[in-house]
């Protein structure tokens, strides 16, 4: 009776990962070029939205934010000074950083 299992062999490791680094090769290029055309085709507007997400996304954001608001706090409650700039300044802190969020959440982090 004969076999019925089939009589053909599996391709060998290193032909299918020639294949797969070949595949990849080939979708990194194509992503390459879609990302390259797509940047092409953006607006002034978007770029200047990608540019300012970019900088929001940065340490060096953080660190300035992290100074401004402790100098702020600083003056507004250290007894060092008798005429503080603002009468409620945690009131206007949370105020400024509440507009500051709703500015930034209008911009797409996909920098």
């Amino acid at each position: 009776m004969p076999s019925t299992e089939a009589t053909h062999s599996a391709p060998s490791d290193q032909a299918a990962e020639s294949t797969v680094d070949d595949l990849t090769h080939q979708n990194v290029k194509s992503i390459a070029a879609l990302e390259a055309t797509a940047k092409i085709s953006t607006g002034w507007g978007e770029r200047l939205a990608m540019q300012i997400a970019g900088f929001c996304g940065s340490m060096l954001f953080i660190y300035i934010h992290l100074a401004w608001f402790s100098v702020r706090i600083f003056f507004n409650v250290s007894t060092m000074f008798a005429n503080h700039p603002y009468p409620f300044p945690f009131f206007f802190l949370t105020t400024i950083v509440t507009l500051e969020l709703c500015f930034l959440s209008a911009f797409n982090f996909r920098a």
